[in-house]
C-alpha cells in the first residue's frame, strides 16, 4: 500500500573508506549472514520486531530496505558492532548519501553448448577492456535465451563510465557485446558523465563511430 511504501527506509552499508574502498560479493553476504545472527539475538526481547522489505547486494555495499522506522534505527545501531571479518569497519548511508546504483542488461553467447558462469564473463570483460574492473560488480538475475543467457548486473560507477566510453559496447572474447541501462532514471545521469568525458577529451580527439555489428551481436536478440 502507499502507506506501507512511505514507511520505508532504505540503508546501505559499506566499510569504512567509501568508495575509494568497496566490498566484494563474498563480504557483502558475510554481512547478511551477521545481521541475520543479529536477529536471532532480539528474540528474546519484547516489544522489539525488525522486519525488512528486501535486501539487494549492489556495486561495492549492500541496500536493505527497512519495513519502518524501527527497525533502521536498530539497523544503524547495529551495524558499526558487526565484524563479519577481520578489519571490518562498517558504516549505514541514508538518503542522498546511498550509493548510486547501475544495473546493466546483457545476453551472452554459450561457449560450446555451455552456459558462462558470472566468474568467467567477468574475466574474458577484463582481458579484452583496459581499466574495467568487475570485482566489485554482482548478479542480480540470469535467465535462458536462445542460444545463450540474459544478465543483470550491478556495475560500480567507475565501470559504467568506462562503459560509456565503449559506447556501452565492450570487447569480449571475439567480438563485442551490448549492455543496456535497466533504469530510465539512469538516463539523465548518464548524459551528465558523458558530458563531463567530452569537456575532458584533449582538443585534437576525435570520435570515431562505430560501424556494423559484432558477430556477437548478429547472435543474439539482445533486446
Amino acid at each position: 500500500s502507499s502507506s506501507e511504501a512511505l514507511s520505508i527506509v532504505k540503508v546501505a552499508i559499506v566499510q569504512k573508506g567509501y568508495p575509494t574502498v568497496q566490498l566484494e560479493s563474498e563480504k557483502l553476504t558475510s554481512i547478511e549472514d551477521s545481521i541475520l545472527e543479529e536477529m536471532i539475538k532480539i528474540h528474546q526481547r519484547e516489544g522489539l520486531y525488525v522486519r525488512f522489505e528486501k535486501c539487494s547486494q549492489n556495486s561495492g555495499h549492500l541496500l536493505l530496505f527497512c519495513a519502518d522506522k524501527e527497525t533502521s534505527e536498530w539497523l544503524i545501531q547495529i551495524v558499526p558492532t558487526l565484524r563479519p571479518w577481520e578489519g571490518a569497519e562498517l558504516l549505514t548511508l541514508l538518503g542522498d548519501d546511498i550509493p548510486e546504483i547501475f544495473v546493466c542488461k546483457v545476453s551472452v553467447p554459450e561457449e560450446k553448448g555451455k552456459k558462462l558462469e558470472a566468474e568467467r564473463i567477468f574475466t574474458m570483460l577484463e582481458i579484452s577492456n583496459q581499466g574495467l574492473n568487475t570485482k566489485f560488480w554482482t548478479v542480480w538475475a540470469c535467465r535462458r535465451i536462445e542460444n545463450g543467457h540474459h544478465w543483470n548486473f550491478s556495475i560500480d560507477k567507475g565501470s559504467m563510465f568506462l562503459l560509456l566510453k565503449l559506447n556501452m559496447r565492450p570487447y569480449f572474447g571475439l567480438g563485442r557485446l551490448k549492455f543496456k541501462t535497466m533504469f530510465p532514471k539512469h538516463q539523465s545521469l548518464m548524459n551528465r558523465m558523458t558530458a563531463d568525458m567530452i569537456m575532458c577529451l584533449p582538443q585534437r580527439a576525435v570520435s570515431l563511430p562505430v560501424t556494423g555489428q559484432s558477430g556477437l551481436e548478429g547472435q543474439l536478440a539482445l533486446d
